[in-house]
């Protein structure tokens, strides 16, 4: 990497931001510290009993002893899982290191830079004391949700599409909706690349909300949400690939402003009113899920055979109109945004089996694509970097990221604390292909010649490109909850 791309990356990944994240995640912490202390306090006072911890020492962790939290020493006055800090509390309000596993998957160039932007002072540590802090908590946590929400409304692709590319038929070359897909909780295909539900679903059940159905289909009420991602979907319009001769491989079958117009041609049977007011005190009330997007635009020039420069080049025009989206939508009304970047492409078995890079190429740990994984870093954090903008321009709206990186990046090192076995990263549904990936592009998931495995609860990874629902739950808990959102939807009001 030439002393110009360096610099590039410096100036994208770090400048404000690091600052605006670290002090999110600090303020993001005392209601949760606090609730802590309150729930401690209140079992020991009228109940006598105590709040059961959990060893919640991550495998990543390098040291060589490994704290044992027993139940009293959660009720004293030091925190069991904690990083030092003033007095003896074990507590430390410093944003802890970069994980290792993140410094893993990018290049040394990058990771230098990373590690000098970030000090701090036991990334394990700190890592561990959110995982371990909300699932000690989380049924209190779940209860407290019901409610919070009137409806859920979801924009995508395939990630989250409940089925809108099939409410006319299914056509004929959708393996996604043919058997195995949707084997595990609905016991057919309904158009959700999963073998089951997907983050939004969990998240509107958590929430106490029906799953929110596709957008396009007909007699469904939408009166509690509606989903519009549809598979395919890009963050940028169709005219904008065709210009740049990229028409013919990207397969665009409703931008993120095709899908906002979508919603706006629903509102008539939503909350209908001559000037809009009644919307606007609706939304204001309701949860928008925006994205992920990216993934599909990225794709236009890599399945085109391009460089992965071409797909850079693109970056700031994605992220501009997912900025351009969310301001659509608090536009509308809206208040409570969760806006998730980008998933470890290097990590999925379409992206290992299609390049063969050298093994130096790949994580040592994870096994991921470094190049790629690194691509979707710098999306992340430019996304990231954009957020804080739009928070500083809408105070009145509550901007959330939703993190889909760090959480496949733990199923990978750490997949027995999620379920999953400990393997490359490999396909549930799938043939054999090229590597340990069960991934082939002539016999993909749904279609002949693939299989799914005997109990898709434990991988990550369903068919080679989207994710397992045991997955799905995961991320969706972390977003409500806490440690895969910078503000969790529920802890933060």
């Amino acid at each position: 990497m030439s002393a110009a791309e360096e610099h590039r990356w410096r100036s994208l990944v770090f400048g404000e931001a690091v600052a605006a994240q670290r002090s999110a995640l600090v303020l993001a912490s005392y209601p949760l510290l606090l609730l802590l202390v309150v729930l401690a306090a209140f079992v020991r006072e009228y109940f006598g009993g105590s709040i059961e911890t959990l060893n919640c020492w991550p495998q990543t962790a390098r040291s060589t002893s490994r704290p044992r939290c027993s139940s009293s020493s959660a009720l004293e006055s030091s925190v069991c899982c904690g990083s030092g800090g003033q007095g003896g509390y074990n507590f430390n309000l410093r944003l802890p290191a970069v994980e290792d596993w993140v410094l893993d998957s990018i290049p040394y160039s990058v990771k230098k830079h990373v590690q000098q932007a970030m000090p701090g002072d036991g990334g394990a540590a700190g890592s561990a004391r959110w995982v371990c802090a909300v699932l000690s908590v989380f049924p209190l946590l779940a209860a407290a949700a019901q409610g919070r929400y009137r409806a859920v409304f979801s924009f995508g692709d395939s990630l989250v599409d409940a089925g809108n590319l099939v409410t006319e038929g299914i056509p004929d070359y959708l393996a996604t909706a043919r058997p195995p897909y949707g084997q595990t909780y609905f016991g057919y295909p309904t158009g959700r690349c999963s073998d089951g539900r997907l983050v939004v679903d969990f998240i509107a059940q958590e929430l106490g909300l029906p799953l929110p159905p596709p957008s396009k289909a007909k007699n469904a009420s939408f009166a509690q949400g509606a989903n519009f991602a549809i598979t395919g979907a890009t963050a940028l319009d169709t005219d904008f690939f065709r210009k740049r001769g990229l028409g013919s491989t990207v397969w665009n079958s409703g931008s993120l402003r095709t899908q906002i117009q979508w919603l706006r041609d629903l509102k008539p049977s939503l909350c209908s009113s001559a000037q809009g007011t009644r919307c606007k005190e609706f939304f204001a009330e309701c949860l928008f899920v925006v994205g992920e997007f990216g993934g599909n635009d990225y794709n236009a020039p890599l399945f085109a055979g391009k460089d992965l420069r071409e797909a850079y080049k693109l970056t700031s025009h994605v992220i501009r109109a997912i900025s351009d989206g969310v301001e659509q939508l608090i536009a509308e009304g809206a208040k409570d945004l969760i806006v998730p970047g980008v998933m470890p492409s290097g990590c999925f078995p379409v992206y290992l089996t299609m390049y063969a890079d050298p093994k130096e190429g790949h994580g040592s740990r994870t096994g991921c694509l470094k190049r790629f994984n690194t691509f979707s870093w710098v999306h992340n954090a430019m996304l990231k970097r954009a957020l804080v903008k739009l928070r500083a321009k809408h105070p009145g709206a509550r901007i959330i990221y939703g993190d889909y990186f760090t959480p496949i990046i733990q199923f990978i090192l750490q997949p027995k604390k999620f379920g999953f076995y400990k393997q490359p990263p490999r396909a549930c549904c799938g043939a054999p292909g090229r590597g340990p990936y069960n991934f082939n592009l002539t016999a993909k998931c749904g279609e002949p010649g693939a299989s799914a495995c005997a109990d898709p609860k434990t991988h990550w990874s369903w068919d080679g490109i989207h994710l397992t629902e045991a997955a799905y739950l995961h991320i969706a808990r972390g977003w409500l909850h806490g440690p895969f959102a910078d503000q969790p939807v529920v802890q933060a009001s």
